[in-house]
Parts: structure tokens; C-alpha cells; sequence
């Protein structure tokens, strides 16, 4: 009989080429610390109501047929404002 091992929880992250990536959960939280550094990481993930506030104007978007258009830098800055009450 074989011994117990050990379980670790591990994070899957799918990659662009459709690999994944297991990362235990520091260092998953190494790497979005790293990639906020450089500039390139602290989105915040759209919320559902995302897309009610567009359709009602409160964030900049352009429609192109059925489909809402974002200027992504004009996006972000209203959802940190709306998010966070502020005018940063």
C-alpha cells in the first residue's frame, strides 16, 4: 500500500495558448503582485452590472451595431470612480 501524500491546493490558470498553469496559491499571489509592479496587473474583474451602466451611459461607450464599444482607458476611470466614489 502506497503512503498518504500530501495534498496541496493548487490554482489552474488557462494560458492564451490553451495550456494551463498550476500555482500554488503564494505563488499566484507572487506573481499578481509582480505583475502589478511592472504596471500590468489590479484590474478589477467587470462586474454583471458592467453592462446595464453602459447601456444607461454612466460609462463611456460607443454602440457599433448590437454590441457596446469601450475606450478601454475611459472604461477603467469610470468604473474606479463609480467603484470607489472618488474622482481618481
Amino acid at each position: 500500500m502506497s503512503e498518504p501524500r500530501e495534498q496541496i491546493a493548487l490554482v489552474a490558470v488557462p494560458l492564451p495558448d490553451g495550456r494551463w498553469l498550476a500555482l500554488a496559491p503564494d505563488a499566484l499571489r507572487a506573481a499578481l503582485d509582480a505583475a502589478q509592479r511592472l504596471g500590468i496587473g489590479g484590474a478589477a474583474p467587470a462586474s454583471s452590472n458592467d453592462g446595464v451602466s453602459a447601456r444607461r451611459g454612466t460609462i463611456p461607450s460607443i454602440r457599433c451595431g448590437k454590441a457596446l464599444r469601450f475606450e478601454p482607458s475611459a472604461a477603467k476611470a469610470a468604473l474606479r470612480e463609480r467603484r470607489t466614489g472618488t474622482n481618481a
